[in-house]
């Protein structure tokens, strides 16, 4: 199981932000000036489709989770990254984890 955990003081104390679903988080980033808004890549197990893989996002700090970019259920989000000069730029890459005969 898979699941994110937040600390605003230094690591000494912790919250359960679940999200337990999407099996493998690859990258969280923040949001330079607003700390609530939080973008999760969520890769999924590797060769298992499901529903729970994409981008998400929060905009209060962790509690709640928005599914902001779904292609199907075998594209796993594996890297983003944000303009930190412009936060409204966020790149997404996404990969297919289908394990076939025919990708070998």
């Amino acid at each position: 199981m898979v699941t994110v955990y937040l600390s605003i003081d230094t690591g000494k104390t912790w919250t359960h932000l679940s999200l337990e679903k999407t099996k493998q988080i690859s990258r969280i980033v923040m949001h330079p000036t607003n700390p609530d808004i939080i973008y999760l890549a969520a890769q999924g197990k590797y060769a298992i489709p499901t529903e729970e893989i994409g981008v998400y996002k929060s905009i209060d700090g962790g509690k709640t989770w928005n599914k902001t970019l779904y292609e199907n259920d075998f594209a796993g989000a594996a890297e983003l990254s944000m303009d930190m000069n412009n936060p409204q730029v966020l790149y997404a890459a996404l990969c297919i984890k289908k394990n076939t005969l025919e990708n070998h």
